[in-house]
């Protein structure tokens, strides 16, 4: 499962996320009628239809069936992040972006902490030369 795309795209798909939803502090459910961009609800949308799937394959440990729905996010998330300025001068929308980043990273911590493994996994020839250098 670590060497396959995605797997990798899910580990930088949490990145993504935590790094710009980590000094947030709580999460309330987003609000449809809050998204504008095409993207955001786009996003929104399939992780309103996914979430059940989610949390239905953790809980059955179908890990194959969790990084395919997770997978099915590369695109979308691409898209939502080239096209959507998350930290919008208006305080409403910017909190419903991040709620809804932070929801989906809440399903991402479902299936494991990927944060211990996030470095070394996208960029084992960084991992591989600082073993080198100790």
């Amino acid at each position: 499962i670590y060497n396959t795309t995605q797997f990798r795209d899910m580990v930088s798909m949490y990145q993504r996320i935590n790094n710009i939803t980590k000094k947030f502090k709580g999460n309330e459910k987003p609000l449809f009628s809050l998204l504008i961009e095409n993207s955001e609800k786009e996003l929104y949308s399939l992780w309103e239809y996914n979430r059940f799937y989610i949390d239905k394959a953790c809980r059955e440990r179908d890990y194959d069936n969790v990084l395919k729905l997770f997978g099915e996010y590369k695109i979308v998330i691409d898209k939502f992040f080239d096209n959507v300025l998350v930290m919008d001068k208006n305080e409403d929308i910017k909190v419903n972006r991040i709620n809804l980043l932070k929801s989906i990273f809440e399903d991402l911590k479902k299936v494991a902490n990927l944060s211990d493994i996030e470095g070394g996994l996208l960029y084992p020839q960084q991992r591989e030369g600082k073993e080198k250098r100790r």
